[in-house]
């Protein structure tokens, strides 16, 4: 121990005598070792920790599924129905099974009307996910029914902000979109499942609900608890089991259904996994840059040392205890650059989660944990052997054969330039595959903004309303209040158009239901299916979404008038290709209804499932037609969006001054969140690709600068003889940029490789772009040329006189 601690005291010593040194190798680990801990820190939270239920690992989330469109091997994931979830709860393999299903609520009586996430669920949803209440009871089976009092179970956090954390409120009522629920119980602190949830209440499906004809249905989703010894394999063999029965019963519902099983947390974190995956081997590459260039460091600070070290060993010290010694100068190295990343994560970390698209789910429990300190404790012990163990190995190798007998300095550092030489080729190629990456990030990034998507944003402000079912039961009165509203908005001077629409573009929620063109015979052929949005007649305006031929939705398309439709122009030229469709008849099925509608006009393409995606076949009906519980409503205004938020309000209440208003956003917002994912992982990937070239950059100005340390005396000489000053440039200059067109040549093949892992996330550009990678290859080859030319400018200036005398 008290050797060990004459060794950290030395290498204490050591390192304070060369302050510059010192500082730029922590300083370089610092930034390789924060970025790592600050992307794991999010991994950790998103991907790795468990679920904060009790034995979460038995948890899964169930799904049906059924064959994708273009009869691929890959099947789609659906929800479930309610029939499926019965004949499903008989599964064996669980010992507790509940569905559910997202339900948004419009609290009101206790202060401002607010609009709450909450969820319907089973009677067992509590039981399956394992948590008891906080205050009061969870839901039982008593609780379950059409005909059964309603009863709320209300979350912790939404308890404590809105109800002031007051224990009397279980026992009492609150309203929730017009009616009254009592509120048994408050639920656990942090536990919201599923989906942010602040309320719960019964599921309490209607018997009809689980009839036959009900078996494709899909809104319910499901999860169980395996029972102790039962895998996923094995719950998801039986419920296929289920479902082939179920098959050989109604072969028309279950034609190629099949059922799937996964873990709570994979379903949770969905596809964040593969781009956090891709952040953390970024970083990584990172990291072992920032090591070669603490090992090119230490292995020219070696020269400076090996009269201290040979002297050393001829005193009798032996390789070990040399080895020894300079690794414990390493690690006090990567100990305080760890030091320095993990202050520098504490920065990072917030700086990442707010660009962090809010779709990553459990954000919320990111944290430089004892987890995340583990994390970078071993990230030190690993860039202490990474940048330390090969250039000690060597002194120490040199120390004890000819050192003292090579009689100069530098003999050292000379025998070791193959070395450091290949280091700083694979520090290039490494920044050339990250930089490669980023350019085709980025190239993606500036052609999604370039699309057109159909309509137009400026000066539009938007917001979303959802009417309680209780207090507007009838399709007239909920038709009724938006016609009202959109008619207060159209008064007002400053709005030129306002329209509403189930649903906005670029927010990638369709309702595609069948439909058959006139013509063909329902029941015996398939119908075809398009996208369906009930707007109002102001939207098309409103939104910039140009009429190509026919006409618009009109204010007299009320109820009561001949059932019209207007479709895009991809519905057209999928459906229809050279015929004229306006005049002719489709029918859409919805539920058990099906209506034969005129198409009246044509409306140009708007891209609804995102930028990158292509228009889908489109049906505009009347909203009056078939009105929602919800429309969002787009107004365009000739003083800006923003002027108009207040108004939007005032309009809601002024038709109904309960009803809450939600998400009053522009529309650029809402194309701007649209590239949310694009945009983290360009910038993302774009900053540590950079932060890898600067440190490349680094390395490369290192090794070049002291290997003309090394030969200044032979420049001197040269110049001395009559070498031209530019012959000298020249020679340090090619040698640069040997080392670069290596590591470009090395760099090419391992972008090549690893650009496949974000293959899927490029748009209109290919891996292998040769415009991203001839501008990436200049750029690196520019930088190698700056970091050559300032130390070949030093080998020309050299004086010849200064060389002889030496």
């Amino acid at each position: 121990m008290q050797t060990a601690w004459q060794d950290v005291n030395y290498a204490f010593r050591t390192l304070a005598r060369t302050p510059g040194f010192s500082c730029v190798a922590i300083v370089t680990l610092a930034l390789g070792i924060g970025a790592n801990t600050a992307i794991f820190s999010v991994a950790y939270a998103v991907l790795l920790a468990p679920l904060p239920y009790a034995n979460s690992s038995a948890l899964v989330a169930l799904h049906e599924t059924l064959p994708p469109k273009s009869e691929e091997p890959a099947r789609q994931r659906m929800p479930l129905t309610p029939p499926t979830t019965r004949d499903w709860a008989a599964a064996t393999s669980f010992s507790n099974m509940a569905p559910y299903a997202d339900q948004e609520f419009i609290l009101t009586g206790a202060g401002e009307p607010e609009r709450l996430r909450g969820a319907s669920v089973g009677w067992s949803f509590f039981d399956t996910m394992g948590t008891a209440p906080f205050s009061g009871r969870l839901l039982n089976r008593n609780d379950d029914g059409p005909d059964r009092p309603r009863v709320a179970i209300i979350g912790h956090e939404l308890w404590r902000t809105r109800f002031g954390a007051n224990p009397a409120l279980v026992g009492t009522a609150i309203e929730l979109s017009g009616q009254r629920y009592e509120v048994v119980g408050i639920g656990q602190p942090g536990f919201a499942f599923p989906s942010a949830s602040q309320l719960w209440v019964p599921l309490s499906l209607p018997e009809e609900e689980f009839a036959d004809d009900q078996r494709l249905s899909f809104y319910l989703d499901a999860v169980a608890r395996l029972k102790p010894g039962v895998n996923i394999d094995r719950a998801k063999a039986e419920l296929n089991q289920i479902v082939d029965q179920l098959a050989a019963q109604h072969p028309k519902q279950y034609d190629r259904r099949g059922a799937n099983v996964v873990s709570l947390k994979e379903s949770i974190v969905g596809d964040v996994r593969r781009a956090l995956t891709l952040l953390m081997a970024t970083v990584g590459c990172v990291l072992l840059i920032a090591c070669v260039n603490v090992a090119n460091l230490l292995i020219g600070r070696a020269a400076a040392r090996e009269g201290e070290i040979a002297t050393r060993a001829a005193l009798g010290a032996s390789g070990g205890r040399i080895l020894r010694q300079l690794l414990t100068e390493s690690l006090v190295l990567a100990m305080a650059g760890s030091a320095g990343g993990v202050l520098l994560a504490l920065w990072a970390r917030d700086a990442i989660v707010k660009l962090t698209p809010a779709s990553v789910p459990r954000l919320a429990d990111v944290s430089i944990n004892m987890w995340v300190l583990g994390f970078a404790l071993l990230l030190t012990a690993f860039t202490a052997l990474a940048f330390g163990l090969a250039p000690a190995v060597l002194t120490t190798r040199r120390a004890l054969t000819d050192s003292i007998v090579a009689g100069r300095k530098g003999a050292v550092a000379s025998s070791r330039r193959p070395w450091r030489s290949a280091m700083v080729i694979a520090q290039l190629a490494l920044s050339l595959a990250l930089l490669t990456g980023a350019g085709l990030l980025v190239k993606t990034f500036w052609k999604l903004t370039s699309v057109a998507p159909g309509f137009d944003s400026t000066d539009v402000m938007t917001m979303e309303v959802v009417l309680p079912r209780a207090k507007y039961p009838e399709p007239t009165q909920r038709a009724l209040f938006f016609a009202r509203v959109v008619e207060i908005l159209e008064s007002n001077p400053q709005v030129t158009a306002a329209g509403g629409a189930t649903n906005l573009p670029l927010s990638n929620t369709n309702m595609t239901f069948g439909f058959y063109r006139e013509g063909m015979a329902p029941g015996k052929e398939a119908p075809f299916a398009a996208n369906v949005r009930g707007v109002t007649s102001g939207y098309f305006r409103a939104l910039g979404i140009p009429l190509l031929r026919g006409r618009g939705l009109l204010p007299t398309d009320r109820e009561g008038s001949p059932p019209v439709v207007v479709i895009n122009e991809a519905m057209r030229r999928k459906f229809w290709r050279d015929q004229e469709p306006i005049g002719q008849r489709i029918s859409i099925t919805r539920g058990r209804t099906t209506i034969w509608r005129e198409i009246v006009g044509i409306v140009g393409d708007v891209r609804h499932s995102g930028l990158g995606n292509e228009p889908d076949p489109e049906i505009y009906m009347p909203y009056a037609h078939d009105p929602f519980m919800f429309l969002r409503i787009a107004v365009r205004s000739n003083a800006g969006p923003e002027a108009l938020a207040g108004a939007m309000r005032a309009a809601v209440w002024a038709v109904d001054p309960g009803q809450p208003v939600s998400r009053v956003r522009p529309m650029s917002e809402v194309v701007a969140s649209s590239l949310a994912s694009e945009r983290f992982n360009t910038v993302m990937i774009g900053s540590f690709a950079l932060l890898a070239l600067i440190l490349a950059a680094v390395g490369l100005y290192g090794v070049i600068a002291y290997s003309v340390t090394l030969r200044l005396h032979e420049f001197g000489v040269r110049l001395a003889l009559g070498a031209d000053r530019r012959h000298i440039l020249g020679l340090v200059l090619r040698q640069g940029l040997t080392l670069s067109g290596f590591g470009l040549a090395l760099g090419l093949g391992l972008a090549y490789l690893l650009t496949r892992l974000i293959e899927t996330q490029l748009y209109q550009t290919t891996r292998t772009d040769p415009a991203t990678l001839g501008f990436v290859a200049c750029v690196l080859l520019a930088i190698a040329l700056v970091a050559s030319y300032l130390p070949g400018r030093r080998a020309a200036r050299v004086d010849p006189i200064w060389a002889l005398r030496e």
